[in-house]
C-alpha cells in the first residue's frame, strides 16, 4: 500500500510538471489522474509482453484516466479542451493526444524497474 501511494504520488506530481511546462498550466485534478495512471501502468507493465504493447496498453489507459476525470472535473472545458482537435469525444480526449500518451509510456517504461528497485530500498529501511 505504501509503494502504491508512493507511486500515485510521484505520477500526480510527474503529471501536473509535464502538463505545466506543455501548457504553462494545470489543475489540481490532474494530480489525481496522473497519479491514478502511473499507479495503475506501474501495475500493468509487469503483466506486458513487450514494451510497444506496453506503449499502447498505457496510453489507452491514460486517455482513459483523461476521460473519467474529464467527464468529473472539465465538464465547463476550463481544465482542458479538445474540441476543435480531429476525431474528439466531448472535448474530453482525441486521438492526438491519445498518441501522445502512447509515446509518453516509452519513457515511463522505461523509468518503473528504476522505481521497482527505489521502491524496494525503501521496503529495506
Amino acid at each position: 500500500m505504501k509503494k502504491t501511494l508512493l507511486v500515485f504520488l510521484a505520477g500526480g506530481v510527474g503529471y501536473c510538471a509535464l502538463e505545466t511546462l506543455w501548457r504553462g498550466r494545470t489543475h489540481p485534478s490532474m494530480a489525481l489522474c496522473g497519479g491514478t495512471a502511473v499507479a495503475l501502468f506501474r501495475k500493468m507493465a509487469p503483466r506486458a509482453p513487450d514494451r510497444l504493447t506496453l506503449c499502447l496498453r498505457g496510453g489507452a489507459l491514460i486517455t482513459g484516466c483523461e476521460l473519467l476525470c474529464g467527464l468529473i472535473f472539465n465538464r465547463d472545458r476550463q481544465v482542458w479542451d479538445y474540441s476543435r482537435l480531429p476525431g474528439n469525444y466531448r472535448g474530453q480526449i482525441c486521438p492526438l493526444f491519445s498518441a501522445l500518451w502512447c509515446l509518453l509510456c516509452l519513457p515511463l517504461s522505461a523509468l518503473c524497474p528504476v522505481l521497482e528497485r527505489h521502491l524496494v530500498l525503501l521496503d529495506k529501511r
